[in-house]
């Protein structure tokens, strides 16, 4: 059998020649279409570690700059304090008058730990970062710099975009004068 004679077709009483892809051509075309599949996952898992990341340092940013704002508009009052999230509130500012000291403890609580909506705790650094606290160091006087160190950990997702135990500590840190 001759393999140089192309295919014929008869239809309507006119001759077509048949072209089309061999097995070998569609055979290529899957294998080169599966690599570039393959490189685009590994494009995503890049991705999602990119998203964790900028989602933590984001709201980590967020919530150091609104303490920041509160110790700019309450220069008087003490910052230097431990807050505990497994208690309520001490006063609620929002509601009534305080000093600059209880105004301090209630802007503490409201970063740290976030506020009460129906049963649960919504917002704060401890409710939105994983291990998520606070380190302030601020000097009484006006003009002092008050430095704020917001602490959380961020998961490792491994190249099958699962999340695995290991844990890298993360730091934002801003100085803010009083």
């Amino acid at each position: 059998m001759n393999k140089n004679i192309p295919s014929t077709l008869m239809l309507n009483g006119q001759t077509h020649q048949s072209s089309g892809f061999a097995m070998i051509e569609v055979l290529i075309s899957v294998v080169i279409l599966s690599v570039a599949l393959l490189g685009l996952a590994g494009l995503q898992v890049v991705g999602m570690k990119g998203t964790q990341h900028a989602v933590m340092t984001t709201q980590a940013t967020l919530l150091t700059q609104r303490l920041a704002e509160k110790i700019r508009a309450n220069p008087d009052g003490n910052y230097n304090q431990a807050i505990d999230c497994s208690v309520a509130i001490p006063q609620n500012c929002s509601l009534h008058g305080c000093d600059p000291d209880q105004l301090a403890v209630y802007d503490l609580y409201r970063v740290q730990c976030g506020m009460q909506i129906g049963a649960d705790m919504m917002g704060g650094i401890s409710n939105t970062l994983i291990n998520g606290r606070l380190q302030i160091v601020c000097p009484a006087g006006l003009g002092a710099a008050c430095n704020i160190t917001t602490l959380w950990d961020e998961h490792v997702i491994d190249e099958n975009q699962v999340t695995v135990n290991d844990v890298v500590p993360k730091q934002l840190q801003l100085v803010v004068a009083k």
